[in-house]
């Protein structure tokens, strides 16, 4: 979860997992969001929904790639031809699919080529590639390619966008970011501390205020929010959301040891209180 100072969120976005996100942008005031999971994108073939005015034919997608900037003329990968709207086909974009990067500083470009058909006719097929830090940061690794965050499609008189992003999990909670800080070893720019002030804004306007930091996270039903990153020039910071559906197991089982024991003390105490009564006493 990244959050920008004085802003909130309330989604998490997964590391492994990626979800295409097409965007109706035409009324100004509200936006209409479709998203369609990676399940349906691995199965491939034709894709419609009855919110959406066109069809979507599932040319290639993958998990990972690596990709490069090439110049007209050049020759394209396999997986490129194909493509002639959009980004793609601008950037003269090569892509070459690569297996999933499982590592824990794992970045994984996951890709898709898609096709959109009004009926029967060809709109023009497009490639989109996720970018594991978020979408926007196309445009400071890559500028040429800062478009992949929201590609237009103009469609009997409305503009759709489509991009594919990390899958997101909305919440029924968001957090806002109050400020950030970080604190250095003396002499050195190496961090020893990174500290985020938040609001966690729950329902019936409820607010909880909060300071996390390095070692100690925020825990809220059934998640946990840990210090990952931050950039204090940029003002944003960074939460890894760790959920552990066994986080009861441990003091279930302290509990059970603790009433052995107990059941332990006092079936002996019984016992020897039982022989103690028993015993004759000398006259």
């Amino acid at each position: 979860m990244q959050i920008n100072k004085g802003e909130q969120t309330n989604y998490i976005e997964r590391f492994h997992g990626v979800e295409l996100a097409l965007r109706d942008v035409t009324d100004p005031l509200e936006e209409k969001v479709i998203t369609i999971p990676q399940e349906l994108l691995e199965n491939g073939g034709i894709l419609f929904d009855e919110e959406l005015p066109f069809k979507l034919k599932i040319h290639h997608f993958g998990v990972n790639c690596d990709f490069e900037l090439g110049t007209k003329g050049e020759p394209r990968s396999e997986l490129s031809k194909l493509v002639n709207r959009g980004v793609g086909q601008s950037a003269n974009l090569n892509v070459v699919s690569k297996e999933e990067d499982f590592s824990s500083d794992a970045l994984n470009f996951g890709y898709l080529v898609l096709e959109i058909l009004d009926g029967s006719e060809s709109l023009g097929t497009w490639l989109t590639i996720a970018n594991p830090g978020g979408n926007k940061y196309w445009e400071f690794m890559y500028p040429q390619l800062s478009d992949l965050a929201f590609q237009s499609i103009r469609h009997n008189g409305k503009l759709w966008g489509v991009t594919l992003r990390q899958e997101r999990e909305y919440l029924p909670y968001s957090i806002e970011l109050l400020d950030i800080e970080n604190e250095y070893y003396q002499g050195t720019e190496t961090p020893f501390n990174f500290e985020s002030d938040i609001n966690l804004h729950l329902e019936g306007n409820e607010t909880r205020r909060a300071l996390v930091y390095m070692n100690t996270p925020l825990r809220h039903a059934g998640k946990t929010f840990y210090q990952y990153q931050m950039n204090d020039s940029a003002n944003y910071t960074v939460f890894q959301v760790i959920r552990n559906p066994s986080w009861l197991v441990p003091y279930i089982a302290c509990i059970l040891v603790a009433l052995g024991m107990l059941w332990q003390f006092s079936f002996h105490l019984y016992r020897f209180l039982k022989k103690n009564s028993a015993t004759p006493k000398s006259a």
